[in-house]
């Protein structure tokens, strides 16, 4: 397996009490009533999408340079795109904190342009209250992934857990939908006012991994690769390259745990000049082989 930092791990270990974990894998941990949230020391970029359910009390976070307070039945969401500089908490604060890795999320919901543009705007808006009836629904599904955590685990659990997420998701998409006036619902341009690293991202959701090269797409934006490296480096925390490698796997596996291409075909689909070169990424990325993937899966 790579020997690179896994964020999921890292956050686990540093930032949160391994007590309370209830559910951790590479790129997935679900935590549950979280009382204490240790201190930052420095400005940290958020590389993963992290869900803060508030149970009781409050939190301020200061997100992008901007304070938001988060209460009772509050969701705050953070992406790729934030940095968080610092969060404190009443003493009576309780949450629940699901992370979820980017490669995981593209595996799971790979993107297009509907869900970017709730990508982008989460970066503005990462906060949504929420309602008795969606505390009720997001309650029945927390009990459900209690309940899939605590039995013995047979080969079909972590498929099950992957729809589990796959729902939740969209429930908290279209929660998010209704609160947020700002997602822009039929657009068939990429948003104004966007900076290069958020227009990279867009284009990459549009590419849909055809085109791996950061040259394809700072070509796009009219810049030299360079600058698009650094400013995406200096906006979101990862190179171009780093954002394409991750959707690249996402990808990867989705296509070969959820649809029936061949490798032959993904490798059509990702730009990959032929099954050999799939299979040096594949165990540079994931430890193993393609077709080993398809046949066992990665949680």
């Amino acid at each position: 397996m790579r020997e690179e930092k896994n964020p999921i791990l890292d956050i686990v270990e540093s930032q949160l009490l391994k007590d309370n974990v209830v559910y951790l894998t590479n790129d997935l941990f679900i935590t549950d009533n979280i009382q204490h949230i240790p201190p930052l020391e420095k400005q940290i970029h958020i590389d993963m999408s992290i869900y803060v359910i508030c149970k009781e009390g409050e939190m301020r976070v200061t997100i992008n340079g901007q304070e938001r307070q988060i209460y009772k039945n509050g969701v705050l969401i953070c992406t790729g795109l934030h940095i968080v500089s610092s969060a404190f908490v009443s003493p009576d604060f309780k949450c629940s904190i699901v992370g979820i890795s980017h490669s995981k999320l593209v595996e799971l919901i790979p993107n297009d342009k509907h869900t970017l543009n709730h990508f982008l705007c989460i970066k503005e808006n990462p906060i949504v209250q929420l309602n008795d009836n969606e505390v009720r629904l997001l309650k029945l599904y927390k009990d459900i992934f209690d309940e899939k955590c605590n039995v013995y685990k047979s080969q079909f659990d972590n498929l099950i857990i992957d729809k589990l997420l796959y729902a939740v998701i969209y429930e908290l998409i279209q929660i998010y939908s209704r609160y947020s006036s700002a997602i822009i619902e039929h657009s068939t341009v990429m948003p104004g006012g966007l900076s290069y690293g958020q227009k990279f991202l867009a284009l990459l959701a549009e590419d849909k991994c055809c085109h791996r090269k950061v040259g394809y797409f700072a070509e796009k934006l009219c810049i030299t690769p360079r600058y698009l490296s650094a400013v995406c480096l200096k906006e979101t925390g990862k190179t171009p390259s780093e954002w394409i490698c991750e959707q690249v796997v996402g990808y990867i596996r989705h296509y070969l745990l959820n649809t029936t291409l061949s490798v032959k075909e993904i490798c059509s689909a990702l730009d990959f000049p032929n099954s050999s070169f799939l299979c040096k990424f594949t165990k540079k990325h994931l430890g193993m082989p393609p077709w080993n993937i398809d046949k066992m899966g990665l949680s």
